[in-house]
């Protein structure tokens, strides 16, 4: 069962990953608008590296939402991943930490 601070880091996942989707719909809809599509070769592979690095991001993301409760670490992880790239995520990681230092104080 899901606490309310791995439904909040959920929420904000589900949110990210439609953003980054509705990104890429723009981009193939609107081909000619300047700041969708790379027009050269360098800027294209650039996209797809970059494309590539957010996909890996979301995938650690939502293990460590997963595993949240397992330990602390999965809090620090998802607590980086929101200095570094979506500060949304920061509540859940804060709130996770909250929750499992409380967990460790009572036993």
């Amino acid at each position: 069962m899901n606490s309310k601070s791995q439904v909040s880091g959920w929420i904000v996942f589900w949110l990210t990953n439609i953003f980054i989707i509705g990104l890429i719909l723009v981009s193939i809809v609107h081909p000619k608008y300047k700041t969708s599509i790379p027009y050269d070769v360098s800027s294209m592979i650039l996209a797809v590296l970059l494309l590539i690095c957010i996909v890996i991001i979301q995938v650690v993301v939502g293990l460590s939402i997963k595993k949240l409760h397992k330990n602390v670490y999965w809090s620090v992880v998802l607590f980086a991943i929101g200095i570094i790239s979506n500060w949304l995520y920061l509540i859940p990681a804060i709130w996770g930490m909250i929750i499992n230092k409380q967990k460790a104080d009572e036993t």
